[in-house]
């Protein structure tokens, strides 16, 4: 496999993370694709990033050998994957106790929780 540098005229999303160990999947993937009036046609995967630098505004992108390098003009679009981008604790059942340990009355503001179907 190929590196190749895009430098991006602009600044590179700040959620945008390069590949940190050659045995992990599941990293940012950098796409390209051809604009066309108002949209962009044809979106092609060119690779996994593998280097972010900001002050350059350049992407480093792992890309194999038979990919299509993208043209002067095409817009570049990443995206994460979402197997390894997911977080949060996993299971069906979930119990919590608060207690207040002072002597004085408190109020309690809020309490959130985040759930999501991980299996189906």
């Amino acid at each position: 496999m190929a590196q190749l540098t895009l430098t991006i005229d602009g600044n590179i999303n700040v959620s945008l993370q390069p590949k940190t160990d050659a045995t992990l999947s599941g990293n940012d993937v950098i796409y390209y694709g051809t604009p066309s009036g108002t949209t962009v046609s044809s979106i092609t995967r060119l690779g996994e990033c593998v280097g972010v630098n900001r002050t350059n505004n350049t992407i480093t992108v792992e890309v194999g050998n038979d990919v299509v390098r993208p043209s002067a003009n095409d817009f570049i679009l990443f995206g994460k994957d979402s197997q390894a981008s997911t977080s949060g604790l996993l299971g069906y059942y979930a119990e919590v106790e608060m207690k207040n340990n002072s002597t004085d009355k408190i109020e309690l503001f809020s309490v959130g929780s985040e759930i999501f179907e991980s299996s189906k």
